[in-house]
């Protein structure tokens, strides 16, 4: 994709993005070259925009905010999946939320960590928590949810777990 990644500036926060088109939409896309899906690098709170150009965006590809300061990232209800598992996506080591707009038909976001949309598989946590609490009723935990989470200290599962993804620790302390 990285021969093909495109600029949008958002009008309303003047932040650059790098997408890709696809057939569905656009894909945000990181570029080897900045490090990052969007410039100048965001600090605190991003949001992914739900359009580009008049296309949804789709997807969010991976390591979009990598290098970026970001303690937030919110999500649009146009998101519909990731270019491959949600943490590598949404790797940031200052990554303290992740925030799903209401009434999302594939995701939702609880205390912070990121759910399909029935809350039954838990997808990515923020890489800079120390203490996680996955929520009840939660059966599955997705390939790499807490991967790179180094300041880890303490997870709490509940019973309901009964799969666990390949790697769901990887690189986590």
């Amino acid at each position: 994709y990285e021969d093909e990644c495109r600029k949008w500036v958002d009008p309303q926060t003047g932040l650059e993005w790098m997408y890709v088109e696809t057939d569905d939409g656009v894909m945000i896309q990181n570029s080897r070259t900045r490090g990052c899906a969007v410039s100048p690098m965001p600090k605190g709170v991003v949001v992914i925009p739900e359009y580009i150009n008049g296309k949804p965006v789709v997807c969010i590809g991976d390591n979009v905010i990598l290098h970026c300061n970001v303690e937030c990232v919110r999500i649009p209800k146009t998101v519909t999946r990731f270019s491959g598992c949600a943490s590598y996506s949404l790797w940031n080591d200052n990554l303290e939320r992740i925030e799903v707009e209401e009434g999302h038909g594939c995701f939702q976001s609880k205390e912070g960590l990121l759910y399909d949309s029935a809350g039954k598989t838990l997808l990515c946590v923020p890489h800079n928590v120390t203490e996680v609490r996955i929520a009840e009723g939660v059966t599955n935990i997705a390939a790499s949810a807490f991967d790179h989470c180094y300041r880890l200290e303490s997870v709490t599962v509940p019973a309901s777990v009964e799969v666990l993804g390949d790697n769901v620790f990887f690189m986590s302390d």
